[in-house]
């Protein structure tokens, strides 16, 4: 996981994984450790939220970088509807058409 890996190392691969902010706070919420859970979906939904604007923010000044948007990455996957096992078989797929 690197927030701005594509922006250090140009020449990679990059993937930017997507998801509905709805399903990534209940996701967030039912997997944090115990002393980090959010008390609700709804208080992840505003973690994710702040973090992201914070990101935006941050990276935009050090770096004049905006790492959402999807134009910095060469496979973009939504994984509102899938498990992680199915993401990983989908990147691995994608990497492997590059090989052909």
């Amino acid at each position: 996981d690197a927030r701005i890996g594509y922006y250090f190392i140009p020449n990679s691969y990059k993937v930017f994984l997507d998801s509905d902010l709805d399903i990534a706070a209940e996701r967030i919420h039912k997997n944090e450790r115990e002393e980090e859970r959010s008390r609700s979906t709804a208080e992840a939904k505003k973690k994710i939220i702040l973090r992201m604007e914070s990101e935006k923010k941050r990276y935009d000044e050090l770096y004049n970088t905006d790492c959402y948007d999807k134009k910095n990455y060469d496979y973009v996957l939504d994984t509102t509807k899938i498990t992680i096992d199915q993401a990983a078989e989908m990147i691995i797929k994608e990497i492997k058409k590059l090989k052909k």
